[in-house]
């Protein structure tokens, strides 16, 4: 009977022990499924996060594409506009005449200048400029068939506001592009007219006479022989 008693008492206390154990094991899972719970609320969040740094780095990805197609758009509008435009300088005067020019033997540059630029009555490569521009409203005239050549000024004694009947100064070629070389383009009519001013020398304007003397030189006013017309070519 005693056997039997400390069996039963044995028996109980294992059964408390596997009790002990059972409480255990499901604070175990219950701790492991709150710890799941937190990683997945962590997780979740986190991912939230990542989703809304992708969308902004995606929108900001889409933005400097925009831009970056603007810029691209507005390069291709600037190069179309500065691309050089070839030209003939036409007298309003002498409707048919034209400033050509030959650089022939010019292949350095020469205090002075050199070659010559005259009155011509057509357009071939002699006649044709490329208008270079160089900002602030400034233009260069090179030839096309002489490489690097460009029109050349020097009023020399000419000052604003002179007039004497054949004009005076030279207009020559030279090689490169210099101050002597750049010009402002002013309107002067209501048809496309305009007067070249070489920018070192304000107030003096490139003059055409078609008649027998067929020169090129500069005059301090604009009046008819100081105006033309630039026939832009393809």
């Amino acid at each position: 009977m005693r056997d039997l008693l400390e069996k039963l008492a044995d028996a109980q206390q294992q059964l408390s022990q596997r009790e002990i154990n059972i409480n255990q094991l499901n604070n175990k899972c219950n701790e492991l499924a709150r710890q799941r719970e937190h990683d997945q609320k962590t997780f979740e969040e986190e991912k939230s996060q990542l989703q809304l740094k992708l969308q902004k780095l995606t929108g900001e990805h889409d933005k400097r594409g925009q831009e970056i197609a603007r810029l691209q758009q507005y390069q291709d509008t600037v190069s179309r506009t500065l691309a050089p435009i070839q030209v003939a300088i036409e007298s309003v005067a002498f409707r048919g005449h034209y400033i050509g020019l030959n650089g022939t033997g010019l292949n350095s540059y020469q205090p002075g200048g050199g070659g010559a630029v005259g009155v011509h009555t057509c357009i071939q490569w002699r006649e044709i400029f490329e208008l270079e521009r160089h900002g602030n409203g400034l233009y260069s005239f090179r030839s096309i068939a002489f490489d690097n050549v460009y029109i050349r000024a020097d009023p020399h004694h000419i000052a604003p506001g002179d007039r004497p009947d054949c004009g005076g100064g030279e207009v020559r070629c030279q090689y490169g592009c210099g101050e002597f070389e750049k010009y402002r383009l002013h309107r002067v009519g209501d048809h496309g007219e305009i007067a070249i001013e070489p920018e070192k020398f304000p107030g003096r304007f490139f003059r055409m006479d078609g008649n027998w003397h067929e020169a090129i030189c500069l005059q301090g006013i604009v009046d008819w022989w100081e105006k033309f017309h630039l026939v832009l070519l393809p």
